[in-house]
């Protein structure tokens, strides 16, 4: 019993202490002189004495009182947690004559619990106040992309009421490609608007409403859509060049794959290479272009717009005329690294 770190203490019926050992000495600050005969209740807290009045009466039951929590006073009148058990003591008949307290000091425990508790409710505090502010950003972005959408939409009508007073068909032909072009900038911020994060979203269905929108400009049925795009996500600066170089390759394709009414089908494809990379495909099974069939993987054929965007991006292009023109352009793309 001296050995322990607990206080094993023993007390008669009366509720007098009988027995003190080291760990009691060293958990409440009295010598044993100083507490032995002496009510118990000395160690409790004055709103806990009423607890004694209840042990007793379990003790006189033969019940043993398990774990409890609870208050107790050290000599220095400062009150601290502990956990008890309690037993019965019986004589060599079996009659209970007293009871055995084993009491811990958990006062570290409570502390750890008290910060653990601080803790918790500050990260939750922290993690609240970043929920907030990312709400806010998130609503702030997405009405940029409206108001951005709802710009570009504004141009648009402007570029359309240009184009029907002008006579040279030429010059109208400029404004209805810069609206193809307005208008790929604007579906960027739409799709952003309606994605998850309002950082990415699938280059599938862009790609399919982007060529759907500029074979409806060109009013002729007589040549066919295919969209072949794998799911990818893109984010801004991926999708608005890309957008970009599919309005241009499409409305190319439109104007001189197909003269004299002949009938058609445009390709659009999308996927990822072995390395990684984006490899955009337009094609078409038209009449081919003159002078533009080329060596695979080079840069300096296509129209001006399509030769920077894929300067931009860092990548290769190669067209060339067989039956028809096909356009592959190799993009590093830096989301699958």
């Amino acid at each position: 019993m001296d050995s322990s770190d607990d206080a094993i203490i023993g007390k008669d019926l009366s509720g007098a202490i009988r027995s003190w050992n080291r760990g009691a000495q060293k958990i409440f600050g009295y010598a044993p002189d100083e507490v032995v005969g002496k009510p118990v209740q000395m160690l409790f807290p004055p709103d806990r004495v009423g607890e004694e009045d209840m042990i007793v009466q379990r003790i006189r039951q033969g019940d043993t009182v398990d774990h409890f929590e609870t208050v107790r006073r050290r000599k220095d009148g400062s009150d601290f947690p502990v956990s008890v058990t309690i037993s019965p003591i019986r004589d060599a008949d079996g009659a209970i004559v007293g009871a055995s307290k084993i009491l811990q000091d958990i006062s570290a425990r409570h502390r750890a619990q008290a910060e653990l508790t601080q803790a918790k409710a500050a990260l939750e505090q922290l993690v609240a106040e970043r929920t907030e502010a990312l709400a806010q950003r998130n609503l702030l972005l997405s009405e940029v992309y409206h108001r951005v959408k709802n710009n570009l939409q504004m141009v648009d009508g402007l570029l359309l009421m240009s184009a029907v007073k002008v006579t040279d068909p030429a010059a109208r032909d400029v404004l209805m490609d810069l609206r193809s072009r307005v208008f790929a900038l604007g579906l960027v911020h739409q799709q952003l608007m309606g994605s998850p994060d309002l950082k990415t979203f699938d280059a599938g269905p862009f790609l399919t409403e982007l060529s759907a929108n500029i074979m409806g400009g060109a009013s002729d049925d007589r040549i066919a859509l295919k969209i072949d795009a794998c799911p990818l996500e893109v984010g801004l600066d991926t999708a608005v060049p890309l957008g970009l170089l599919v309005t241009e390759l499409v409305t190319n394709a439109l104007k001189h794959a197909f003269p004299d009414g002949r009938s058609g089908q445009i390709r659009v494809a999308l996927r990822v290479d072995a390395d990684n990379r984006l490899l955009l495909t337009v094609a078409d099974n038209g009449t081919g272009h003159a002078g533009d069939a080329q060596t695979p993987m080079t840069l300096g054929t296509g129209s001006s717009i399509v030769r920077k965007l894929v300067a931009q991006l860092g990548g290769q292009m190669a067209v060339r005329s067989d039956r028809g023109v096909t356009t592959d352009i190799i993009i590093p793309f830096a989301e699958l690294a």
